[in-house]
């Protein structure tokens, strides 16, 4: 069995102020296996964070259905984490008080929140800055910060909406080496939105390709590059070959994408 299994999914918004609905994805179907990392590509407002937003039980479905283990989604739970793209810290909080924020929800004790903070701050290489402000580190930083948040709670599944879609070039390259590091310690299965080809294919083990909206899978591709991965892979043929099919398959929704809008 299928660790996520995400089976005919339909999902519908009501516009505010009509009864007017919207269709954001509509037969969405994929399987994911335990510990995989899947990225998802495809043109702006094909319902690449909804699909997120459904797997984390925010947003239930008009039809079909997503199970976790088995067990059918309906609504959240501490087997998921969320990692945004706006980093979402609390300014008046120090870095460690960030990271332990679900865990104090839960009710952990001040001991095991410091520890688990620690070791996570530790793993995301920010020993040292604990009792920091946000306000006092860099994009990048405040980044890691979120990852190591989620990743306090003990998910299973981690889920990214272009986490790194507000940093510069640079910067955005260091974290996605970094991620991969981090993945490799304890494999957790992770969906990770993306809008650049490079990115999606550099992290994943499977790639899926979205339409415009209404958002289906056009395509699902596994990405056979050998691990551990580095910088170095995108200059091979074979992410050459993988990068051209992948723009080829987005070429026509970006244009439809467009043209909708």
């Amino acid at each position: 069995m299928a660790h996520v299994s995400i089976r005919d999914v339909e999902v519908v918004y009501k516009k505010h102020q009509t009864d007017e609905e919207l269709v954001a994805l509509t037969g969405f179907s994929v399987e994911v296996e335990k510990g995989e990392f899947v990225t998802i590509v495809g043109p702006s407002g094909c319902g690449k964070s909804t699909l997120l937003l459904s797997i984390d039980g925010l947003l239930p479905q008009a039809n079909g259905e997503i199970l976790i283990g088995g067990k059918p989604v309906s609504g959240p739970g501490m087997d998921r984490a969320m990692v945004f793209q706006e980093f979402a810290l609390m300014p008046w909080r120090t870095v460690e008080a960030n990271t332990w924020f679900g865990l104090e929800v839960q009710g952990e004790s001040k001991v095991d929140l410091r520890k688990r903070a620690e070791y996570y701050l530790n793993l995301v290489g920010l020993k040292g800055f604990e009792r920091s402000y946000p306000h006092q580190l860099s994009g990048g930083m405040r980044q890691r910060v979120g990852i190591a948040r989620a990743l306090a709670v003990n998910p299973e599944i981690l889920l990214m909406d272009e986490p790194f879609g507000a940093l510069d070039a640079q910067t955005r390259e260091i974290m996605q080496v970094e991620l991969l590091k981090i993945w490799e310690k304890d494999r957790k299965t992770v969906f990770f939105v993306t809008h650049g080809i490079d990115e999606a294919i550099y992290l994943a083990d499977k790639i899926v390709v979205m339409s415009a909206r209404p958002g289906r899978v056009k395509e699902i591709i596994n990405v056979s590059l050998p691990r551990p991965r580095g910088m170095d892979i995108k200059t091979t043929a074979e992410f050459g070959r993988m990068r051209q099919h992948i723009w080829e398959l987005l070429e026509d929704e970006v244009t439809m994408s467009a043209i909708g809008s």
